[in-house]
């Protein structure tokens, strides 16, 4: 059943960047305020040339069913104090959505590459340590 809920990707994430982020983050926050992202189970992250920098493959099985690939959070400020993302969050913004439904930010590549420094020195995206900010929130 899980996975039809969810499909597991098989095969390893492709990370972007080479250097690890010399900064001390301790999870992500996507802001996608205003673009009419929508929830969904399992959502991507994209960068402006469409490769995946977040999604299944780069996620924890075990911790995905846990605690689902994503928060969502109604605004910033909510998005900061969630614990997924601990005290010290790098905040991206998205500067569209992608997919059928409008489920999939995309930040810009910089960004992406970002994103992927921190996961090469801290497991934020292996642990689900990733919320999106967005106005359509289901509680």
């Amino acid at each position: 059943l899980r996975e039809v809920l969810i499909p597991k990707e098989e095969g390893s994430p492709q990370f972007l960047a080479p250097e690890p982020l010399p900064e001390d983050y301790t999870g992500v926050i996507v802001d996608a305020s205003g673009l009419g992202l929508r929830p969904a189970l399992a959502p991507k992250v994209l960068d402006e040339e469409g490769h995946e920098v977040y999604g299944t493959k780069f996620a924890k099985w075990e911790k995905v069913l846990k605690v689902g690939l994503v928060g969502y959070a109604s605004n910033l400020k909510e998005a900061k104090a969630d614990p997924r993302v601990g005290d010290k969050p790098l905040v991206v913004e998205a500067i569209r959505v992608s997919g059928k439904g409008k489920t999939d930010p995309v930040i810009s590549s910089e960004d992406a590459l970002r994103i992927h420094a921190l996961a090469k020195v801290k497991p934020v995206l292996a642990e689900c340590r990733v919320v999106f900010v967005t106005e359509e929130v289901v509680r």
